[in-house]
Formats: structure tokens, C-alpha cells, sequence
């Protein structure tokens, strides 16, 4: 579907065989879906994603969903990630909290001009903050992320985790891992970096 200014907030959700909140645009021939907010939920055991915003054809560089803002929820005891972006121009993902997630706390690719700050992730499996491939002009900052790695098997997962961006920057975050199975507080992949600031972390 292609939404113009769509709103879900305050929302309780619960027990879902699949994800929390699905916002999914149409293919790359059809509109743009613009200003998406998704605010001030409770999703708790979702089957799949928390929060997934994504497009029809994705993976592609066409970018579908414009104007997306992931603000002020809580999820809790999720299946896979807690919230997972792609196919996004302009996003701002903060103030969310989230805890006890079988995947990644936040994962975002294929998105451009964006800031994920001040959430608040606990008790993943898989990672904190993972930004994939063809993710430029951004920042992840002032984020507190807390064992993301709890599997149990050591090595298995970073707390930040940066995938080929450009121009963005890491700063100002809290990782911490008492369980001692995180591989990496931050992570820079591959050499595809232009521009890139990483700055007043602890770890």
C-alpha cells in the first residue's frame, strides 16, 4: 500500500503470529508512501518484527517510504527484530525501548538521511544496532545498548554494527556487556567508508 501521512499510535499489542506494526509500501512503480509515524506503542511477543517498515521489491535502491518517524515504543520479548527499517528517505528512529528480542534490537538498510537516537535496547540476541548496506547521511547517537549478545555462545554479536555507509556518524553511545559474549562494541565493516565519524563512545 502507499500511505500519505498515516499515523499509528497507542496502540497495546500483543501475542501477534507476525510482526506488531507492518508498513509496507507497493513496488517501485507506484507512489511514494510519505509521512509515516508510528509512536508510543506497546508491542509485546510479536511472532516476527516489533516494528517493520519496508517496501514491496525490497531489496532495491528505489526508496519508497519517505518522511518516517519510529518514536516512544516499547517492545518487548520479540521473535526476530524488535524494529526492523528499510526502503527509507528521511527517518528519525528515537526514544524507542526495548528489551529481551531474539534478533537485533534496530536494524536499518537501504535508507538515507536519518538519525536513530536515545533508544534504550536490553537483552538481544543477535546485536543492538545493525546499519546494512546503502544506509548514507546519518547518525546513531546517545543510544544505550545492554548485552546483545545473549545466546550464550561467545563472539556472536557487536553492540553497534556498521555496514559500507558514508557520511554518518557514531557517537556518544553506551554498550556494555556483562555477559562478556559480545564480539565487538562497535563494529566497522568492510572498507566502503567516506566521511565517517566515530567519536565519545564507551564500551
Amino acid at each position: 500500500m502507499d500511505l500519505l501521512n498515516f499515523v499509528s499510535a497507542n496502540n497495546n499489542i500483543q501475542d501477534t503470529a507476525l510482526c506488531g506494526i507492518k508498513v509496507q509500501s507497493a513496488d517501485a512503480v507506484s507512489a511514494d508512501s510519505i509521512n509515516i509515524v508510528i509512536a508510543d506503542n506497546t508491542i509485546l511477543r510479536p511472532g516476527s518484527h516489533g516494528i517493520l517498515v519496508s517496501s514491496l521489491d525490497f531489496p532495491t535502491t528505489t526508496r519508497k517510504n519517505r518522511n518516517v518517524t519510529v518514536t516512544g515504543n516499547t517492545i518487548g520479548d520479540g521473535a526476530e527484530d524488535a524494529i526492523n527499517l528499510n526502503s527509507i528517505i528521511g527517518l528519525v528512529c528515537n526514544d524507542n525501548t526495548i528489551d529481551t528480542i531474539v534478533q537485533r534490537g534496530i536494524i536499518g538498510t537501504e535508507i538515507s538521511d536519518y538519525t536513530i537516537d536515545d533508544n534504550e535496547i536490553c537483552l538481544t540476541a543477535k546485536g543492538g544496532i545493525v546499519m546494512g548496506t546503502l544506509t548514507p547521511f546519518g547518525s546513531v547517537s546517545r543510544n544505550v545498548v545492554v548485552d546483545c549478545a545473549i545466546d550464550g555462545t561467545a563472539g556472536q554479536a557487536d553492540g553497534i554494527y556498521v555496514v559500507d555507509c558514508t557520511n554518518m556518524t557514531v557517537d556518544n553511545n553506551d554498550i556494555s556487556d556483562a555477559n562478556a559474549h559480545m564480539i565487538n562494541g562497535i563494529r566497522f565493516d568492510t572498507t566502503g567508508f567516506a566521511s565517517c565519524s566515530l567519536r565519545e563512545n564507551v564500551v
